[in-house]
């Protein structure tokens, strides 16, 4: 968006009308976080160097007056005040300097969302919203309940975060606080695999200390679903090799499902750990738990996706030891075994996906799922064809087998990689 050029806010005008149109609610989250690079590139040819706050500042000021010529109270994240702040861009940088003059030309009617979905102690959110009242209002909180960039919601993590961001909120007796799930990535979550977040969210709205139990027995009274059956579902990313659990955002079943069967990226970042049979004991867990209660027929979902992981987590590293070893014996036992069973398990959970994706949301964005789906059909069944290719000795080798895979980096002991994308596993070209 170019600001201070007239196009850009008559379509912002027509954008603010759309969005709003729909709703009773007279607030409006007009965003304008994490712009990066503002006041450079096509807006620095227009108008010179200009001190990126100023920028900032003034652009608000022209959206906001859209937004009141509409009746409408606009609410912004608060993040590029304190990344133009900071020498590093952090947003979290307790070093940052946000000028007076700066500080006085922030309108005072629209509200500074303070947005953190990371921190596990309520200190940090204390020092933030201090900060974030030094501004000259009093802002917003927006927690987190991971949805994603994973396949079902991080809620381990989420239980930490939300409560010690509750804590804070309650200490500080700050009046507004919600809680966002964001699509990153394609958006292959559940939306409602955060429920028990939201449910945790909702009890410290009531009470100055979560009770379990509680939490257990309105979970149920709210959702029809046992508490501990969606917490189980979130193994599907706290896998063995995880020393900390409850804060790890690490979405390994998400890279383990989408690498290339054949190149395997991810491999060597659980060099040593076989995880088949953790994924096993899951899909089968998760199969018996989706029987309990007709909203707990959700869990079918996680539960095709263990199975399908059981039988994908060591299939590269099966193949390229047997291949190595030249046992053709052995290969045809993966090939006509558990590849063969990948295959099926894959088809079955893409299927699974499909009809959640439409009883869930509109169609719109299916088609980057189903081609992500797509893509690992064609590569199982080009992996499969090519392994009956080399026993049948119509060709020679099978060079993605004999590769040397390497680690993406050092890593400490029980830490495995964080959040990565479709992108970054799904193939070592960037040519897409």
């Amino acid at each position: 968006m170019l600001a201070g050029e007239e196009k850009s806010y008559a379509l912002l005008d027509k954008m603010i009308a759309a969005a709003s149109a729909p709703f009773r609610s007279r607030r409006i989250h007009i965003g304008m976080d994490e712009a990066w690079g503002i006041g450079s590139g096509r807006y620095r040819q227009l108008h010179g160097d200009t001190r990126p706050f100023d920028t900032l500042n003034d652009h608000l000021a022209r959206v906001r007056d859209l937004c009141l010529k509409r009746g409408l109270r606009p609410m912004i994240w608060s993040d590029m005040y304190f990344r133009l702040g900071s020498k590093t861009g952090a947003y979290y940088d307790q070093d940052c300097v946000i000028p007076a003059d700066v500080v006085a030309k922030i309108p005072r009617d629209v509200q500074l969302v303070y947005w953190d979905y990371y921190g596990y102690e309520p200190e940090k959110y204390h020092d933030m919203i201090r900060r974030h009242r030094q501004l000259g209002s009093e802002p917003i909180m927006a927690g987190g309940v991971w949805t994603w960039d994973h396949l079902w919601a991080a809620l381990p993590h989420s239980f930490s975060a939300v409560n010690a961001c509750m804590r804070a909120c309650r200490e500080e007796k700050l009046r507004e606080v919600f809680m966002t799930m964001w699509g990153d990535d394609g958006m292959e979550c559940d939306v409602f695999s955060a429920l028990p977040g939201l449910q945790l969210f909702a009890e410290h709205g009531y009470a100055d200390a979560v009770d379990p139990a509680l939490l257990r027995a309105n979970f149920l009274g709210s959702c029809d679903a046992l508490l501990d059956d969606w917490l189980k579902a979130s193994e599907l990313d706290s896998v063995p090799g995880i020393a900390a659990p409850a804060k790890s955002r690490a979405n390994v079943s998400k890279w383990l499902l989408w690498q290339d069967p054949l190149l395997a990226l991810m491999d060597p970042e659980i060099e040593g750990l076989s995880l088949r049979g953790h994924y096993e004991k899951l899909s089968a867990a998760l199969f018996r738990a989706a029987k309990r209660t007709r909203a707990s027929r959700r869990l079918i979902f996680p539960a095709r996706l263990a199975r399908a992981l059981a039988l994908k987590c060591d299939l590269r590293r099966s193949l390229a030891e047997a291949y190595a070893a030249g046992n053709r014996r052995r290969l045809k036992r993966i090939l006509e075994g558990d590849l063969a069973a990948l295959r099926k398990a894959v088809d079955e959970l893409w299927k699974c996906h499909r009809d959640l994706w439409l009883a869930t949301y509109k169609p719109f964005g299916l088609e980057v799922i189903e081609a992500r789906y797509g893509a690992l059909r064609a590569r199982l069944e080009s992996l499969s064809d090519r392994l009956y290719a080399y026993l049948g000795g119509k060709i020679p080798e099978i060079p993605e087998l004999g590769a040397r895979l390497e680690k993406i980096g050092p890593r400490k002991s029980g830490e495995l990689p964080g959040i990565h994308g479709y992108d970054r596993v799904s193939t070592p070209s960037c040519i897409k």
